[in-house]
């Protein structure tokens, strides 16, 4: 697993700073259709939620703060070729806990025709160098057959989609490398599926959190499940 793995820890956090590095307010939303919430055939509510959130993290020290497309070449070529451990170079020996607190932009849709599976929600992950807004993702403002969350409102189901740390309108911490982790990623995801058990995002105590994940959301979920946080065992992955 990823979270388990020093060596793929540490290249993740090089993607994650260049990725989550702070261009500043102008720049945050760049590529981002702000104007867009959600499908026609759900109702959909964009917020803010600012958690407080506790991690492990591994520390980093002798890398470069401003890394940019250059840098990450240059050290996946030296990762790749090297028959030692690249991470013991810059990876310090100890792991420090991080607590913070982050504004995280999420947004819940639920279907405007209730049928079923409303007490379900899914929890929609995406990948690494992406945001939320592809699950919703209408090429040219035109059809809506490409967009997860319309299929899923389709079916009945209750979406949450969140942008991780660093990326699209949640939080860009000027720390990319010890606070922007997969340790930060899964202690927020786990925060929110609990929020959504709870009752704290829309004002519903949903019975089960579905997680749905891409590519790095789909690693956070595994591990999310394999510790076995608010996980009941079946096929269908649910929390």
């Amino acid at each position: 697993m990823l979270l388990a793995s020093t060596s793929r820890l540490f290249l993740l956090g090089l993607v994650l700073a260049a990725a989550a590095a702070d261009p500043g307010p102008a720049n945050n939303t760049a590529g981002y259709d702000t104007s867009r919430v959600g499908p026609s055939n759900a109702i959909c509510v964009r917020e803010t939620y600012q958690l407080d959130i506790t991690s492990n993290n591994i520390q980093f020290h002798d890398v470069d703060s401003n890394a940019n497309q250059t840098y990450l070449e240059a050290l996946f070529q030296t990762f790749s070729t090297l028959m030692t451990n690249l991470t013991l170079m810059y990876e310090q020996p100890y792991r420090q806990p991080v607590h913070n607190s982050y504004n995280i932009s999420g947004t819940l849709c639920v279907p405007k025709d209730v049928i079923e599976n409303t007490f379900d929600v899914q929890l929609l992950l995406h990948g690494i160098t992406w945001d939320s807004s592809y699950w919703d993702f209408v090429p040219d403002n035109s059809t809506e057959q490409y967009s997860y969350v319309y299929a899923a409102a389709e079916a009945g189901y209750v979406t949450f989609r969140y942008d991780q740390l660093g990326a699209g309108l949640s939080e860009h911490p000027e720390d990319a490398y010890n606070v922007v982790q997969a340790f930060t990623d899964l202690a927020i995801a786990t925060k929110i599926a609990q929020m959504l058990r709870s009752g704290d995002i829309g004002g519903v105590k949903f019975d089960k959190v579905i997680g749905v994940g891409h590519s790095y959301g789909s690693i956070t979920i595994s591990e999310f499940m394999k510790k076995r946080l608010y996980y009941t065992p079946g096929p269908t992955g649910r929390f």
